[in-house]
């Protein structure tokens, strides 16, 4: 019979601050709306930090030293511990460039970028040199990538460009935390300032991600854009996400084509109601998750 002895015991684990201060929180029976408000967060970003999605900054640590009595050294040193855990994982020689590619995902998705932008990590960088980077970002859940289509045509693997893609954050709610502090609060209070269309694209990809769809786009040097190129109803289907009453004459193009694309639908998705056009679908956003 084994004994107690002969237990292997468990490597430390580091938690989140967010996790202690959970506990902390709960332990002394203070309501998060009012500890948010003493602190200078809002209730949602408290409710991140809690979650361990949100990163606890040297400003957050004075407050809660301020209002708790527990030195800001703690706290940032279990932020610390829990950023090397997440990263140990990680081979040496590839964390620094996995930090680069991390912190330049807003950017990505907030410019008009026809594909992954690697002088947008670094000046001069190469698909090369960070292939295995991105490669363990969307290993762990953090990211997918969108690839560009040869052509849209089924069967949509096989026209996919392996070197042409797109990157979109695998949770909307991660990706607006990444942004500058109280651009999150803008966002939730309507404010959607130039990350209007990039929010919305991500939305689309986030729910097609979870519905386990493979994302594709499809863009040509002439100046056809699609956002998501996609089968729906056993069809090649394009899809456009818009943010406003945009430009869709990309789709126009492709649909009277025929012969040429062999495609006869299109959905168009954005802030709009339930309506059809020609060889088009037109729904809200939140529909989405029907398709």
């Amino acid at each position: 019979m084994e004994t107690r002895n002969n237990i292997n015991p468990r490597p430390f684990q580091p938690v989140s601050p967010g996790c202690i201060l959970k506990e902390e929180l709960e332990a002394r029976s203070l309501p998060i709306s009012d500890f948010a408000h003493k602190i200078g967060l809002e209730e949602f970003e408290l409710d991140k930090l809690l979650n361990g999605t949100l990163c606890l900054s040297p400003e957050i640590a004075s407050s809660l030293e301020r209002f708790l009595g527990i030195p800001a050294s703690f706290w940032l040193s279990l932020q610390s511990a829990y950023e090397e855990d997440f990263t140990k994982h990680i081979p040496e020689n590839t964390v620094a460039k996995i930090r680069l590619l991390w912190k330049s995902i807003p950017a990505q998705l907030s410019k008009e970028n026809k594909k992954f932008a690697y002088a947008s990590v670094r000046p001069n960088g190469r698909g090369r040199d960070y292939q295995g980077s991105i490669q363990w970002i969307e290993d762990a859940g953090i990211i997918r990538r969108c690839h560009n289509l040869s052509t849209p045509e089924l069967p949509l693997d096989g026209n996919a460009i392996s070197d042409q893609f797109k990157v979109y954050m695998a949770d909307t709610g991660l990706f607006i935390s990444m942004l500058e502090q109280g651009t999150a609060a803008d966002i939730l209070q309507g404010n959607l300032y130039g990350y209007k269309g990039a929010i919305f694209e991500n939305l689309v990809a986030d729910i097609f991600g979870k519905k386990n769809r493979k994302l594709y786009y499809f863009r040509k040097d002439s100046g056809l854009e699609i956002d998501f190129v996609t089968r729906y109803k056993g069809e090649c289907t394009l899809i456009e996400v818009k943010a406003n009453n945009g430009n869709f004459k990309s789709v126009k193009t492709i649909l009277a084509n025929h012969e040429k694309y062999h495609v006869e639908k299109a959905i168009k998705l954005g802030d709009v109601n339930v309506g059809t056009a020609p060889q088009t679908l037109v729904l809200p956003l939140y529909m989405a998750f029907l398709l």
